[in-house]
């Protein structure tokens, strides 16, 4: 039996969000609270401006899977992982684009795009236009995927070539359209078929493992290494820093690292170190202390900064200055 059909994407918000920062505050609250929702635990929404509303929110369900329609204008959000309620989220772009970043990579989806993400690890999405977004929520018991093998499929956007992800993509759009107008029997009886063939999507993406080869892994490692070169003048660049700026785990960056025999603590601080060691042997800098020179590049505990320079170069910085003024003398 079919409800009573209810026109799609009709209901609007109770805020609107105009420029004025009095507007702007609840139209966040009101999305947070949407993405709250949906998935399930702590958000933090930023709302961009040049948009006169939110637009419209449908939510329904699908067994044990939860459907969330919602169009809106630019924001974007970090969230909270929630280990202990992992579910696996299908987003479907209808219209406009969105961004998403997790497990160390950057998926941009473009209309009618299809991607995942797992909330039981940290992620980041950027709505950088007025979109439409068809998202869906699974629990990993339902789809019989532990985290590892999430890992391997999110942030990666589907093509909608035919084949598994198009039949996917469709039927999802469909959901989209009649969120909440399904007797709840019949929702029930469509979920369960329906998880099952996103329980064999991410089997056959992962069994690809195309994303995972190793000259992905030397590309990823690559962007991680430019930025923090880039950060290694800051004293709060740590490896946990660094992981989060990738939307990836500790674990995850720590393997990476692994493949070149190191670990990410340890690489930054022989750059760290390099870099104390080019500016010592520096003329133009030879009136800047030793713990100066430290500082510069994030090294404050001055016996630390010593006894480290000398594991690396067999000499503390203070020797190496002398050494170095001795030979200029």
């Amino acid at each position: 039996m079919v409800k009573e059909s209810q026109p799609a994407l009709r209901k609007p918000f109770e805020a609107t969000f105009q420029r004025n920062s009095a507007t702007l505050v609840v139209a966040t609250e009101e999305l947070s609270q949407a993405w709250r929702d949906h998935f399930g635990t702590t958000v933090r929404v930023n709302v961009g401006e040049g948009c006169s509303r939110l637009g419209g929110l449908r939510r329904g369900t699908l067994g044990t899977a939860s459907l969330t329609v919602l169009r809106a204008g630019p924001h974007t959000l970090t969230a909270k992982p929630s280990p202990a309620h992992g579910h696996v989220h299908f987003l479907l772009v209808v219209s406009g684009s969105v961004v998403l970043t997790q497990d160390g990579r950057r998926a941009e989806v473009p209309r009618q795009g299809l991607v995942c993400l797992d909330s039981s690890r940290r992620f980041g999405l950027t709505v950088p236009e007025k979109s439409a977004i068809v998202a869906i929520r699974v629990p990993h018991s339902a789809l019989r995927v532990r985290a590892a093998d999430t890992a391997r499929v999110t942030a990666l956007p589907w093509s909608r070539e035919p084949g598994l992800v198009k039949v996917v993509g469709e039927t999802l759009a469909g959901f989209g359209q009649y969120a909440g107008d399904l007797d709840d029997d019949i929702a029930g009886l469509i979920g369960a078929s329906f998880v099952n063939l996103l329980a064999m999507l991410i089997r056959q993406h992962r069994d690809a493992e195309v994303h995972d080869s190793a000259a992905s892994r030397e590309a990823l490692l690559e962007e991680v290494m430019r930025y923090c070169l880039e950060h290694l003048d800051e004293v709060d660049l740590t490896p946990r820093a660094v992981a989060r700026a990738h939307h990836m785990s500790i674990r995850r960056l720590q393997q990476l690292f692994a493949e070149r025999g190191t670990s990410p603590a340890r690489w930054i601080r022989a750059e760290r170190l390099a870099r104390c060691h080019d500016d010592l042997r520096n003329p133009a800098k030879r009136h800047l202390s030793v713990a100066t020179i430290g500082e510069r590049w994030g090294l404050l505990n001055a016996s630390h900064f010593s006894r480290q320079f000398r594991g690396q170069y067999g000499v503390t910085p203070s020797e190496l200055r002398n050494l170095l003024l001795a030979g200029a003398a």
